[in-house]
């Protein structure tokens, strides 16, 4: 009989953490509405369009930098260029 009655409280106090930590876990949800998500797809969308153009940008300004150089002078700019590139990439790794 105790143990019967030991069992039923075991067993209250497990739903109660259950249902605890399930409005926890609710609580943690965010929705959005669909205006939201097109806005931060949008955001998104354009900081890659603006990453892109910057980078297209810098390689058409050091083109027309080395269409100005001799041969000599331009072999050396796109040695220097490339490691410059390389230790971009590294930074960002």
């Amino acid at each position: 009989m105790e143990e019967k009655i030991m069992n039923e409280n075991q067993n209250i106090s497990t739903n109660e953490e259950v249902a605890a930590t399930t409005t926890e876990t609710n609580e943690e949800v965010k929705t959005y509405t669909q205006e939201e998500v097109m806005a931060l797809l949008q955001s998104e969308a354009d900081k890659r369009v603006n990453q892109a153009l910057k980078k297209q940008q810098k390689k058409y300004e050091r083109e027309i930098s080395l269409s100005r150089l001799d041969d000599e002078a331009r072999a050396k700019a796109e040695k220097d260029n490339r490691i410059a590139e390389l230790e971009e990439q590294l930074a960002q790794y």
